[in-house]
């Protein structure tokens, strides 16, 4: 397995609308353990992305992850509103 703290590539991922975080961990899981990429799933206030808007999320997740070159940025359902502007 591939240390996901050590990777080149991660996702920062954006939930849907008042869903908790932690129902996206099964997913996270798969992608550092299959893949070998970092995931960074956020916490929003009340659990909606798209109120925080211009959040900077991805500074932060590059700060937790300083070997990452390469960012793939989704969200789900109300999350990719917010997500766009990243």
């Amino acid at each position: 397995m591939l240390s996901p703290l050590l990777a080149l590539a991660a996702v920062l991922f954006y939930g849907g609308a008042l869903v908790d975080p932690r129902g996206y961990s099964p997913i996270a899981k798969e992608l550092a353990e299959r893949y070998g990429l970092a995931v960074s799933i956020p916490i929003f206030n009340n659990d909606i992305a798209f109120v925080g808007c211009e959040s900077d999320r991805l500074k932060l997740a590059g700060r937790a992850f300083p070997t990452v070159e390469k960012w793939v940025i989704a969200g789900h359902s109300m999350g990719g509103i917010g997500v766009m502007s990243e």
